[in-house]
């Protein structure tokens, strides 16, 4: 079977190999299918105003974490962001 091409989102780059990414927006249902393929399993959005097209993809998790434009996000924020990226490292994903 072989898979589709897929489209990155727009800056796409792994921030630790393998392991942290960091883009834009993933706004096309390519987009997310680049994400599954590179085998990142969760995905975290921190502008509430940009919904990712995120139905019909049982592999990939997400989260979001509000963030108001221009604003830094709060001590509670860091915590969460770091709480799910430990549990991810632990469930491989």
């Amino acid at each position: 079977m072989c898979e589709t091409a897929a489209d990155p989102p727009w800056n796409f780059s792994w921030v630790v190999e393998n392991q942290l990414a960091a883009m834009a927006w993933p706004q096309t249902v390519s987009n997310l299918e680049y994400l599954v393929q590179q085998g990142i399993g969760h995905l975290v959005t921190l502008s509430p105003e940009k919904v990712p097209p995120i139905i019909g993809f049982p592999k990939l998790d997400w989260t979001q974490i509000h963030i108001k434009e221009f604003d830094a996000p709060t001590v509670k924020d860091i915590v969460k962001f770091i709480d799910i990226c430990q549990s991810c490292q632990t469930r491989n994903q």
